[in-house]
């Protein structure tokens, strides 16, 4: 039941018995659709607009969010369909600094927590976050309530209750932003909505990320993504003492129908938390679920170890995905330890493992991608592992089990050369050159190693040859020769 109906439905009742009898002016009121998404609030700092300007319009939103993104084009769609009708403002929460106090106190009064994307209609009707399940679409919604507006009609609160799920949380002002213990920090919601952070804390004692994490669930065949939905988190705090943090991540529904929240538990003295999907009580079925990890870039995702063998992301054809476009997907091994382990160029090790084995049925998907998602991040130039993830199908609580942590205090050994023959100019004098098949060796591997490896080539040639004729094996510091270098920049005969 939207807020506001009592009184007001027995003052709208007087109303119509006085008119009547009396022939001064009232405002009519009219009924809006019982599924309309948009909800009915009075706040203080609408007082007057409500009264002398009851057709502007304001989106609040956030430029790197690409469900606000896509709700942004939805509500510009309506606002050219009234043009020269209406008014209206777009705020983004990446400005926060440029917005108005007035429009900022505006947002705040309609959603404590400044979500975006906030719309807000007529300084009296809102939507917070994606169109729920069962509910007329966003689009749809503000028609209706603009033409009442336009129309001088004020529609009162629906008097049918919408069927939505609504989470009792602790209440918002208690909770802390994150959670932490001596070896990482969880924090969700903190740029995007959708999905929560995860921070470790470095030799130097300062926190940085080095993942995130974002649910996916399938519904009848459709899969939808956490961040991509715009997903409201809704944090309680279940269990808080020295030893143990237990905490409820409630995901606001998906437009498939899925609606579940993740249990989180972070003992104070392991590099890891456990995450369990719960599917809520009227959730539609849940087919497949997995927590996926996205987060790219070649300094932290470069390599995936599963079952002893490692999986270099330089390997794989460079994806032609641009701006806000998937890369390429790749299923890899199921680890049969149950844990991946993944790392990049001098990062700390991620570690992601699940409880029960692994089915046939059961995928462990990764994604390369060479251009970021965001244009404003600048590209790498190479290829990286922006997502690895364990997809449980069929979905059981018992099977939705993840682990995700690092490995403290160890920095692998770091591979960066191909597998296969690399090109160097011979080092007879000075100023050589040595060239892998993916750029300097000395650049790549460190200072001098092109000189190290060539060195044991001819050695090698050297001895090779005099045991067949005994000639001397001159090279010539301008030929180019092809010699086989390892992954961990070693020289392989």
């Amino acid at each position: 039941m939207k807020e506001g109906f009592g009184l007001k439905s027995i003052f709208i009742s007087l109303i119509v018995l006085l008119s009547c009898f009396l022939t001064i002016p009232h405002k009519a009121f009219a009924q809006i659709s019982p599924n309309n998404p948009f909800d009915y609030k009075e706040i203080p700092s609408c007082a007057d607009e409500r009264q002398n300007n009851p057709t502007h319009m304001r989106f609040y939103g956030n430029r790197y969010c690409g469900g606000c993104n896509a709700q942004k084009e939805g509500f510009l769609t309506v606002m050219g369909e009234y043009e020269g009708r209406i008014t209206y403002e777009l705020f983004d929460k990446n400005d926060w600094d440029d917005i108005p106090p007035h429009d900022l106190d505006i947002w705040f009064e309609f959603d404590e927590r400044t979500i975006a994307p906030t719309t807000v209609l007529g300084c009296q009707y809102y939507h917070v976050g994606a169109t729920e399940p069962g509910q007329l679409g966003y689009q749809a919604g503000m028609r209706e309530i603009i033409d009442y507006l336009l129309a001088g009609v004020t529609p009162p609160p629906t008097t049918t209750p919408r069927p939505t799920f609504t989470p009792t949380p602790t209440p918002t002002l208690t909770l802390p932003l994150y959670f932490e213990n001596q070896y990482l920090r969880v924090w969700d919601t903190r740029v995007f909505n959708g999905i929560i952070d995860l921070f470790y804390k470095d030799e130097d004692g300062n926190w940085e990320q080095f993942n995130n994490l974002v649910p996916i669930a399938k519904v009848n065949g459709v899969w939808n993504n956490a961040e991509l939905e715009n997903s409201i988190i809704t944090k309680e705090v279940l269990v808080d003492t020295p030893e143990l943090q237990k905490v409820k991540y409630q995901f606001s529904p998906f437009s498939n129908g899925a609606l579940f929240y993740l249990l989180m538990e972070m003992e104070a003295d392991k590099p890891f938390i456990k995450m369990t999907a719960i599917p809520n009580e009227v959730s539609a079925t849940i087919q497949a679920f997995s927590i996926g990890n996205y987060y790219g870039y070649t300094h932290l995702v470069r390599y995936i170890k599963i079952n002893d063998q490692i999986y270099d992301a330089f390997d794989y054809l460079q994806p032609s995905g641009g701006n806000y476009e998937l890369g390429d997907f790749y299923e890899l091994p199921a680890p049969e330890n149950k844990e991946i382990l993944f790392w990049g160029e001098g990062e700390i090790e991620q570690k992601q493992f699940v409880e029960q084995p692994i089915s046939d049925q059961d995928v462990v998907m990764v994604e390369v991608r060479y251009t970021p998602w965001l244009p404003e991040q600048p590209p790498p130039g190479r290829n990286w592992f922006e997502t690895v993830h364990v997809t449980r199908e069929p979905f059981t609580t018992d099977k939705a089990v993840f682990h995700f942590g690092i490995t403290p205090g160890r920095y692998p050994t770091v591979f960066k050369l191909k597998t296969g023959w690399n090109e160097i100019v011979w080092p007879n004098v000075p100023g050589y050159t040595g060239q892998s098949a993916l750029g300097g060796i000395d650049q790549d591997c460190g200072s001098g190693t092109g000189l190290v490896i060539a060195k044991k080539e001819q050695d090698f040639w050297q001895e090779y040859v005099s045991g067949h004729g005994g000639w001397d094996f001159g090279i010539q510091s301008s030929q180019v020769y092809f010699i086989k270098a390892g992954r961990d920049c070693s020289w392989s005969p």
